[in-house]
């Protein structure tokens, strides 16, 4: 089962956007657009670019930089320092989606140093929100250093925005950097990412009402998550209880996505369980809500697990239509984690019915679309791990820059101490040397005069 990864790339975004509250997608999109043709050069052109910026980030990148970079340019021009470094937070956002982990970084950390200046401020609300800010960003730098596989350094930072999110008391903010946690564990330690999702879903449920915004989501997503520990697992009764309670706080929402989700994975477990006739049937319902969203990014996967549901209880032309269909969706998008797997499961269909030289054919392919995959996934981390070294060379450049700026002001500081202390010494050697000089002056006149006046007293 795929797990809701990272989720809070969404919460950061969805917590920081001052949107309409009621628009959502081009909706949102156009009421923006309408509101900066007569916008003022001043801050609140600033808003409106950068929520255009979010709000075109999830299905174009490219171009909410460039919206971004012009939001950037007028906040910089007013001198706005509050929205500088809300710009900078999601330029790291967004370079993240786009992959560049490099640039992500180098963001979130300017990000945090204009945060930081923001939290010494003595305007309260401008502190409270640079605080709130901060652990976004503390947050999605998390997310950059788990996205490389740097699990240690994704949790430190996660559990420095969870003391944050305590601090300025953001419960769910708190509940979805604990279900982050809990990801990092996915691969390494199951007990320790159980741990986490619970404590996540622990503080879900302390949430009042009246401060619940979206509290049900996380908790649809968590769920779903542990239902997904328990099926790795294979304790199948915990992993199903954990998946109807996830389909029905998806059912309370009306979320459509999150039912379909539900129902697939519940459809799974029967499937595993080998009762095929409640697999197919919950497979079929998650099946017909993704093609009522018209959802291509979801039906080939769930066409191939019916495909495996019919050829398991030997439906096997039903099965061979659901796999081709699945097949053509992802080929059509691209997807060729769903291309492999269609392709798998026709290899092992034809091989199964006895069409040797078609499950060749479709293992051939497979292996195509596998080692494609691999390629691809092998092209994108070296290019990371290129951008990590050109980074992590940049940063090294830069420390040594400012040590050797930090060696000179040290000298320099000792020069001026040194003259400082010369300047002081020499004045009072000097005030010593005139005392003493005024003090046997004195005495001399003194002597002097005792002397003239001895002198008269000896002349007659």
């Amino acid at each position: 089962m795929k797990k809701l990864l990272l989720f809070l790339i969404v919460l950061n975004l969805f917590q920081q956007v001052a949107c309409a509250q009621d628009k959502t997608g081009q909706a949102l999109i156009d009421s923006l657009q309408t509101k900066l043709l007569t916008a003022k050069e001043d801050t609140n052109k600033v808003i409106f670019l950068y929520e255009l910026a979010f709000a075109r980030s999830w299905s174009n990148p490219d171009t909410a930089l460039v919206i971004d970079k012009q939001a950037m340019m007028l906040a910089e021009k007013l001198n706005w320092k509050k929205g500088i470094a809300r710009i900078v937070s999601d330029l790291g956002d967004i370079e993240l989606q786009k992959g560049n982990i490099a640039k992500a970084l180098e963001h979130n950390r300017n990000a945090l140093k204009l945060f930081e200046q923001l939290i010494s401020s003595s305007d309260k609300a401008l502190m409270f929100y640079a605080k709130t800010q901060k652990g976004h960003v503390l947050c999605n730098t998390g997310n950059s250093y788990l996205s490389q596989g740097k699990i240690n350094i994704a949790v430190d930072y996660y559990l420095k925005a969870v003391k944050i999110a305590e601090e300025v008391g953001d419960e769910e903010y708190e509940a979805g950097l604990m279900c982050n946690i809990g990801i990092c564990y996915e691969n390494s330690d199951k007990k320790k990412e159980l741990e986490y999702y619970l404590k996540g879903i622990n503080i879900l449920d302390k949430i009042p009402l009246n401060k619940q915004i979206q509290t049900k989501q996380f908790k649809a997503i968590i769920t779903g998550n542990i239902g997904n520990v328990y099926e790795s697992q294979k304790n199948y009764i915990k992993a199903l209880e954990y998946y109807k309670k996830a389909l029905q706080v998806g059912e309370q929402l009306g979320d459509i996505s999150l039912q379909s989700a539900g129902l697939r994975n519940i459809g799974n477990i029967y499937l595993l369980e080998k009762n095929y006739t409640l697999a197919l049937q919950y497979a079929n319902e998650s099946l017909k809500m993704r093609e009522n969203l018209k959802d291509n990014a979801h039906i080939p996967e769930v066409l191939n697990m019916i495909g495996q549901i019919q050829t398991a209880s030997g439906n096997f032309e039903q099965a061979e239509k659901n796999y081709t269909k699945s097949l053509i969706i992802s080929s059509e998008g691209g997807m060729l984690n769903e291309i492999a797997n269609s392709e798998e499961q026709l290899s092992r269909l034809y091989d199964t019915t006895g069409r040797s030289a078609l499950a060749l054919v479709h293992y051939k392919k497979f292996i195509v679309a596998r080692d494609s995959m691999n390629t691809q996934e092998t092209n994108k981390k070296l290019l990371q791990n290129e951008m990590n070294e050109a980074f992590e060379k940049k940063e090294a450049e830069t420390k040594a820059k400012q040590e050797k700026k930090d060696l000179i002001a040290a000298s320099e500081m000792r020069r001026q101490k040194l003259l400082r202390n010369g300047f002081v010494g020499g004045f009072a050697i000097l005030l010593l040397f005139s005392v003493i000089v005024f003090k046997q002056r004195n005495k001399i006149k003194i002597e002097k005069k005792q002397s003239d006046k001895l002198l008269l007293n000896i002349l007659p």
